[in-house]
């Protein structure tokens, strides 16, 4: 078993890039198309993640053994993100953070109809109840300025719902005795296969003609958002209940507040203050459910 001080910083790892990705995405995508973005990200993070391997002398892959954890964990990334990456055009922040928001919910439906639902219990549903609704709280404002898409809406919570099969059927599938590294490399690679047929001549051209500040957010994205995050995403998977673990979802637009109010000046209510606060309550007490 895990101490508290192994799983504690990875959690933060994970909530503080996870928490950045959103507006970083926006950016690329404003220069890139999605499918453009996620290609480039992925096709950094496979030459990193190989290059680490290599160093340490990682084991090899093993295909045959553990494809199924690959396709898994790899479907968490396409066609997730690139749903993701095609909604967030379409949609408000706001309404974006709530769909994601349902993460829990989502891996708890997974987890019953898969047969084998994990052990929860009323008391830990509550607090997570409580932190959704805060997240609501502190999405009105968006919502009432027309953030609702229906395109957006419908490919965003296709994307939610795809990552939350991705959760529960990797944490079924990886277990301890795959390499952190190898799954990371195994799901990217089976990303980047899914993408090619997608490559054209057009994108080549775009990728020549780059920004710098489209070239640093993709290689933000590559580096830290898909090999640094997930390195201590498929820690905790190993760790942690597939809930617990969707339950970050809940917090990453507290983060999100957070640097808007600092870096982009944004103004915010008493009442986004007060969501915030229900929010962290919940997950606090979610938190103290979880570890009894």
């Amino acid at each position: 078993m895990m101490t508290a001080f192994s799983i504690g910083p990875a959690y933060a790892a994970v909530f503080l890039i996870w928490s950045s990705m959103p507006l970083v995405m926006k950016k690329t995508v404003e220069y890139y198309s999605a499918f453009g973005a996620m290609y480039i990200r992925l096709a950094i993070a496979l030459a990193l993640v190989s290059l680490i391997r290599k160093i340490i002398r990682s084991p090899n892959l093993a295909l045959k053994k553990n494809y199924r954890a690959y396709f898994w964990a790899g479907i968490g990334i396409v066609p997730s993100g690139p749903i993701a990456y095609w909604s967030s055009q379409y949609l408000h922040s706001g309404v974006y953070a709530i769909i994601y928001g349902l993460m829990p919910f989502y891996v708890l439906a997974l987890t019953a109809l898969s047969g084998t639902p994990e052990k929860t219990e009323w008391a830990q549903l509550l607090p997570l109840t409580v932190s959704f609704l805060g997240l609501v709280l502190l999405s009105n404002s968006q919502l009432e300025s027309g953030g609702l898409n229906g395109i957006g809406l419908v490919t965003c919570v296709a994307s939610a719902l795809i990552f939350a099969l991705s959760i529960v059927r990797t944490r079924e599938c990886a277990t301890l005795e795959i390499p952190l590294l190898n799954l990371i490399n195994g799901s990217v690679l089976f990303g980047l296969i899914c993408l090619t047929p997608f490559v054209t001549a057009d994108f080549l051209e775009i990728v020549g003609q780059s920004t710098p500040r489209a070239i640093i957010g993709v290689m933000y994205l590559g580096a830290v958002g898909s090999v640094v995050s997930y390195i201590a995403y498929y820690y905790l998977l190993a760790r942690v209940s597939a809930i617990s673990m969707s339950a970050i979802f809940l917090a990453t637009p507290i983060a999100a507040v957070v640097i808007g109010s600092i870096y982009n000046s944004e103004q915010y209510s008493w009442i986004d203050w007060f969501a915030i606060c229900v929010i962290t309550a919940g997950l606090a007490l979610y938190s103290k459910c979880d570890s009894a």
